[in-house]
């Protein structure tokens, strides 16, 4: 039983990490758009926010994979 059950919590916590992966995948995705249509309207301020919360995300994701 003790086994099964390690087994369950090793499967969820990697279950977790690809789901926490793919989020972030897509928010960056998202993030990118978003920095290109602002770059297109020339709005400089929300081009830099939106690069920082791109930077954030780039470093969580990274944190990740290892």
């Amino acid at each position: 039983m003790a086994v099964e059950r390690d087994q369950l919590s090793s499967n969820l916590s990697k279950a977790k990490r690809g789901y926490d992966a793919l989020y972030l995948d897509i928010t960056k995705e998202v993030l990118q758009n978003m920095i290109a249509d602002s770059v297109k309207r020339g709005n400089k301020e929300e081009v830099k926010q939106l690069d920082r919360a791109l930077g954030l995300i780039v470093l969580k994701r990274e944190s990740i994979e290892k």
